[in-house]
């Protein structure tokens, strides 16, 4: 086969490729998570960010779902799946935080962690956001778990997931 038919060939495929790639993109577009409206049931969570040992990477799109016992953390996107649970009894406080309790946070561990370049070595900027943090105590532990809001209306959702679950803790 001569070099110019392989290079025709070769155009052609990529072409199809590209073509068809893009009109695969264009029909399956991944939705936005945070503009669809969830259930009554469900609080929006924003990005699970630290606090439980298991799980040791950010996670997208969360919500929360409360039942009698048990504050039950769902993953939205790719799969309706559940992450882990809080039992409600074990959440001793809630608060909403903005970013410089997170900042004086991550630069106390950052300097025990590395010392000494932890002054020479900039950490990475957080957007601004809120913290959804929750204290919770199980078997003489006690954590804090961090829910990062962020984005267009995340403030009012920080809220809202803010109001509800303090309103479940004043009922227990």
């Amino acid at each position: 086969m001569s070099p110019v038919i392989i290079v025709i060939l070769i155009v052609i495929g990529i072409f199809i490729i590209v073509v068809l790639g893009n009109k695969y993109k264009w029909n399956n577009t991944i939705p936005d998570p945070f503009n669809v409206e969830l259930e009554k049931n469900k609080l929006r969570s924003g990005t699970y960010f630290s606090g439980f040992p298991d799980l040791n990477v950010k996670i997208y799109f969360t919500y929360f779902i409360i039942e009698s016992t048990k504050l039950l953390i769902y993953i939205y996107y790719p799969e309706n799946r559940l992450i882990t649970f809080i039992l409600i009894s074990n959440i001793k406080d809630i608060s909403l935080q903005d970013k410089t309790y997170l900042d004086s946070r991550v630069t106390l561990t950052r300097f025990f962690t590395i010392g000494f370049w932890s002054f020479i070595f900039k950490k990475q900027e957080m957007k601004n956001g809120r913290f959804l943090v929750l204290k919770i105590q199980e078997n003489e532990i006690e954590r804090e778990i961090l829910f990062h809001f962020d984005g267009e209306n995340m403030i009012v959702y920080a809220n809202k997931t803010y109001d509800a679950l303090l309103n479940l803790l004043t009922q227990k």
